[in-house]
């Protein structure tokens, strides 16, 4: 079994602390997963940008950690067709 890299090790002990602190704040685990789903196609190769994304988590998991977010919801933008055709729809129902 190959090692991980240190940087691997970061973000791997940097996902556990998130999903131990998000276990008692709703909507806040989905998000997490989804941001670190999101990332894992970098390129190993690409260091300056996991670097920069790992100290990014860092300032979010001590915002977390304080106790100040008590929840978390994100936005998802439809795709425009989608959007025309629910107005469409919303229109043919009044």
């Amino acid at each position: 079994m190959p090692r991980h890299s240190k940087l691997q090790l970061q973000v791997l002990a940097l996902y556990k602390n998130f999903l131990r602190v998000s276990a008692d704040k709703p909507g806040v685990r989905h998000h997490i997963q989804t941001e670190f789903r999101k990332w894992s196609s970098l390129q190993r190769t690409d260091v300056l940008r996991i670097e920069h994304l790992i100290r990014r988590g860092q300032r979010q998991l001590t915002m977390l950690q304080t106790g100040e977010v008590q929840r978390a919801g994100t936005f998802s933008s439809e795709p425009k067709s989608k959007q025309n055709l629910s107005k469409q729809t919303e229109d043919n129902v009044t």
